[in-house]
């Protein structure tokens, strides 16, 4: 316990005795295998891919929500709903350094954002059939990530050495049919000790990031990326995976669905883009590019583990957002004029 709570401490700057540990900010849940802990508060220290030290604080609502606008505005600004895995969940920035933090500041608008560490395409779904009918969006933002492939397919997800979360979590199967499986070795003699035991969730942590570190090379999505998409077990994913966008295109009804992926890994970068022409949401290209731009002209984008978001990384997903959305909101009159007068709405066929 003592060398749990030190490895705490060094990483997430976290005191001794503290009872919320970082792996506390999703709790189990029957239905969707685990979710956002709601009014979790974190504070950790953080560095960004330079090595430089900074404060990420913040916390979650209601719900576990990130973001969560006025349900009960009078005037009825214009909401947005936004749903995610890590990236929207975002424990590596404060509450003001999130990609939607910035839409926020630029738009006047109500922001909802949920994310959770892990998620694949079909728990993303869950949340949005949860909340829809009570948040009432005028526009639904889909963050996706190349992994979710891996993620939406218990056969991947086993397989895979660097994007197995090791929890019991739903999956479709390619006739559209639901169950719920747990990933990997063992899987509930793991689930069983680590439910259990924070000694036992420390040790696998470590394990899974050593097996990740010397071995990651030969895990599955390696083996995908270098067939460039030809392998059996990849296309049955995208089946599946079509059958999720299928689900969150009918539950939206009349409110329009945008999607963007947060790294650009290929094949699964363009058969995202396929999938969602195919299935009818727009496919808001140029985040992940603008992201990889300004590490390419030497800023820190990344954190240290380099593949999640530094604030600047945020800020920069954030305005590539902006640019990419303009053509499809509303024209704003209100306070924030200035920052918004070239946002039309002129949707595209």
């Amino acid at each position: 316990m003592i060398l749990t709570r030190a490895y705490h401490y060094a990483r997430y700057n976290r005191a001794f005795f503290d009872d919320r540990d970082a792996g506390e900010s999703v709790v189990r849940d029957e239905r969707l295998g685990w979710r956002a802990r709601e009014y979790f508060h974190f504070r950790y220290l953080r560095r960004d891919e330079r090595g430089k030290a900074y404060l990420a604080s913040g916390s979650t609502g209601k719900w576990g929500f990130r973001a969560s606008g006025d349900i009960h505005d009078t005037g009825r600004r214009y909401r947005i709903l936004i749903v995610g895995d890590s990236f929207t969940h975002a424990l590596e920035v404060g509450d003001k350094e999130t990609y939607y933090a910035f839409l926020r500041k630029a738009l006047p608008v109500e922001i909802f954002a949920y994310g959770a560490i892990g998620y694949g395409n079909l728990q993303e779904f869950m949340i949005l059939d949860e909340f829809i009918d009570m948040i009432k969006p005028d526009l639904l933002l889909m963050q996706l990530c190349t992994n979710d492939f891996i993620n939406n397919s218990y056969e991947l997800e086993s397989l895979s050495i660097i994007n197995n979360q090791r929890m019991r979590r739903p999956y479709l199967n390619e006739k559209g049919e639901l169950f719920y499986k747990t990933p990997g070795c063992v899987p509930s003699l793991r689930t069983w000790l680590v439910s259990h035991s924070r000694f036992f969730s420390f040790l696998f942590h470590r394990w899974d990031l050593a097996l990740a570190q010397f071995e990651g090379c030969k895990s599955v999505e390696v083996e995908i990326q270098n067939s460039k998409g030809v392998h059996q077990k990849y296309e049955a994913a995208k089946v599946v995976t079509a059958k999720v966008f299928k689900k969150i295109k009918e539950r939206s009804g009349k409110v329009p669905v945008f999607v963007f992926v947060a790294d650009r890994l290929e094949p699964f970068y363009g058969d995202f883009r396929k999938i969602s022409k195919d299935t009818g949401l727009v496919f808001l290209d140029g985040v992940a590019a603008a992201v990889w731009e300004a590490h390419g002209k030497g800023e820190a984008v990344f954190v240290q583990d380099e593949g999640h978001w530094s604030p600047r990384g945020h800020e920069v997903a954030g305005l590539a957002l902006l640019t990419s959305l303009k053509d499809y909101l509303p024209s704003f009159s209100s306070q924030r004029a200035d920052d918004v007068s070239h946002f039309k709405k002129a949707k595209r066929e």
